[in-house]
């Protein structure tokens, strides 16, 4: 009797989890194996593998595996991955337009230029004091990610100077990454200007290639 009434019980679970599964499915709660198996699909995934259309993912959420800065765009996918943003305002020069950090994760409040699209200026400070991207009397390649692709112009701040991009990139990030500009630098400051676009707002990560320069003690 006691065989009977277990088994009866087993089938019912059954149907009912199956039920559940045809008709809501990834609602049947507790129909899996008691060996604790199944879990997260994407705990392995690579970051970086797929476009999302909205703007950037960051929180400090999600399965963050972190790349090295010789891939850029991988290395800045974890970063957006792994931080809460940092929010700064542009401004429409670079004489009070707030400064900027490589290997953080920025979102920048752009202003309004009259005609239905959104620009402004940050400041990106190659040389940093304790925290250089790159050394003294060198130059090296500065990735600057967004989502969107968002046209970009650098100037020399001490000497207005303007840079051509020696690179632009196209790549998929599951926190919304798609596109990446390229500047020579040197260890100095740089006006970086982002837009025009037709948003008020730009997710933004600085990736020096191959990692900063930090000063020798």
């Amino acid at each position: 009797m006691y065989r009977n009434t277990e088994h009866g019980r087993m089938r019912t679970r059954l149907l009912t989890c199956l039920a559940a599964l045809l008709i809501v499915p990834g609602l049947a709660v507790g129909c899996g194996s008691d060996d604790g198996g199944g879990g997260d699909a994407n705990t392995t995934a690579d970051v970086g593998t797929t476009a999302d259309s909205g703007e950037s993912k960051g929180g400090g959420g999600g399965n963050c595996q972190k790349k090295p800065a010789s891939m850029p765009a991988k290395h800045a996918c974890w970063h957006v991955c792994a931080e809460t943003p940092i929010e700064v305002d542009a401004t429409a020069s670079g004489s009070d337009a707030p400064t900027v950090q490589f290997a953080k994760t920025y979102t920048v409040a752009l202003d309004e230029d009259g005609n239905g699209t959104y620009s402004g200026t940050v400041r990106f400070d190659a040389a940093e004091e304790g925290r250089e991207a790159i050394a003294d009397g060198e130059t090296k390649k500065i990735h600057f990610h967004t989502v969107r692709d968002v046209p970009m112009s650098a100037t020399a701040a001490d000497s207005s100077n303007d840079l051509s991009t020696v690179g632009s990139n196209e790549y998929q990030c599951d926190q919304g990454l798609e596109y990446s500009k390229v500047f020579e630098m040197e260890a100095q400051s740089y006006d970086v200007t982002l837009g025009p676009i037709d948003r008020e707002q730009a997710t933004l990560v600085v990736v020096p290639l191959n990692g900063p320069a930090f000063k020798k003690k």
